[in-house]
């Protein structure tokens, strides 16, 4: 393997915190250990603490082989690797460390996440800034991402020109290259299928809807829409439904809002809430389901990974039409995506300079921006009723959706792309 892997423990597992970010980076170790399960690996970082962790954490899932430790600022040893993956974007001070013993001697890489909060947008503009250099890298994990980075870039060196005269820029490498699932840990069989639904008490009658992730209005995907056209659905076909909504509430006052709302919203249909941090719990949750819905309508979701999950389970996917899931869903093939209505560009210019300012909040920022964010309520209705009362339409989408995650997601595959 080519790059060594800077490792910090808060970014790659999800004892403490059930983020995409921290999601992404728990499957990526996991799928570092499939793709070399007995060969050299190589680590970074400070301390022989660091070192210990890292090492325990890839024996935990699995890993048979060696790892290698470059201690920081390390230097001549990384030379011969050639690069350092950064599970975030690439931080000032491990360039700095490296400029000083040799620019060139090897190059940096991180990875884009949320891009919203003023932290992110600012740290991915100085990119193009000392110290980085033209052969380090971001990769962007979406066309959306990296239609964003470029923005945010052009406007600093536009800015820099104009205020202080300056010609040179680093402008770093912006490969667009997805995150990677662990796509075979999500494979399920019509007997464990049957025994996740005999766990819940699913009848065999009732279709089950599933939404998995962080279960906040504000900060995800607002589930208004979805409560009113399941609803719709429920009472036009009569069919039984049902709704699971896996993850963990915030605070209790989202989780009585969210249950208020299925009351008003959708009392025809059977909600069911999965505990995200229970793990037993939650993989039964993807075992028992007929249809993944995600309608995220966030500015923070650059990426997303459970469609992805959902595909590589075999379970076909409504999503709306938004960011990543524009590069990852093919609409009519794994599941559909619904069209969303959106201000014109230039609007919210209020909401950018209340943040910036101070005035308002990151979550009230990100919140007010999604309440004017709009998901085609009919066509969603009608694809939730197509899927409701064609089982053969299910698996057939399903089965497309399982093909593409192992063949083009799965980490094994993405790991080869960042060593290219």
């Amino acid at each position: 393997m080519n790059f060594a892997i800077y490792y910090a423990g808060d970014a790659y597992s999800t004892d403490k915190k059930i983020m995409g970010r921290q999601s992404a980076g728990k499957a990526f170790i996991n799928g570092l250990v499939r793709t070399c399960p007995e060969k050299e690996l190589h680590g970074f970082g400070p301390g022989a603490e660091t070192a210990g962790a890292m090492l325990a954490h890839l024996k935990k899932d699995g890993f048979k082989g060696k790892l290698t430790w470059h201690e920081y600022p390390a230097g001549s040893t990384l030379q011969k690797v050639g690069a350092i993956y950064y599970p975030a974007l690439p931080p000032e001070d491990l360039a700095f460390a490296r400029n000083a013993l040799n620019p060139s001697s090897y190059s940096l890489f991180g990875v884009t996440h949320t891009l919203s909060s003023d932290r992110a947008m600012d740290g991915v503009a100085g990119l193009v800034l000392s110290p980085f250099q033209s052969w380090d890298a971001l990769i962007c994990t979406s066309n959306a991402a990296l239609s964003v980075v470029k923005k945010l870039q052009a406007d600093l060196q536009a800015w820099m020109k104009e205020y202080y005269g300056a010609t040179k820029f680093n402008n770093i490498q912006l490969p667009v290259i997805p995150l990677g699932i662990n796509a075979p840990s999500f494979n399920r069989t019509s007997h464990q299928i049957k025994l996740a639904r005999d766990a819940l008490v699913l009848r065999n009658d009732e279709v089950v809807f599933l939404f998995a992730g962080r279960l906040t209005f504000h900060a995800k995907a607002n589930p208004v829409a979805f409560y009113q056209a399941i609803e719709k659905v429920a009472l036009s076909t009569g069919k039984n439904l049902v709704c699971l909504e896996a993850g963990v509430f915030p605070n209790l006052a989202i989780q009585n809002s969210f249950q208020e709302a299925q009351k008003l919203l959708a009392p025809s249909v059977r909600f069911i809430w999965i505990d995200g941090q229970n793990e037993t719990n939650y993989m039964q949750a993807w075992k028992a389901s007929d249809v993944f819905v995600s309608l995220s309508d966030n500015i923070q979701e650059t990426f997303g990974l459970t469609p992805l999950e959902a595909m590589a389970a075999g379970i076909p996917v409504i999503v709306s039409d938004w960011d990543g899931y524009k590069d990852t869903v093919r609409d009519g093939i794994d599941g559909y995506r619904i069209p969303v209505t959106l201000p014109p560009i230039g609007s919210g210019k209020d909401l950018a300079v209340r943040y910036a300012s101070g005035l308002d909040s990151y979550d009230m920022y990100i919140g007010r921006a999604s309440m004017a964010t709009v998901v085609n309520q009919n066509i969603l209705a009608e694809k939730i009723e197509l899927l409701t009362l064609n089982s053969e339409l299910r698996i057939k989408l399903g089965e497309s959706g399982k093909l593409r995650a192992n063949n083009e997601f799965d980490w094994p595959i993405i790991i080869q792309e960042y060593e290219v």
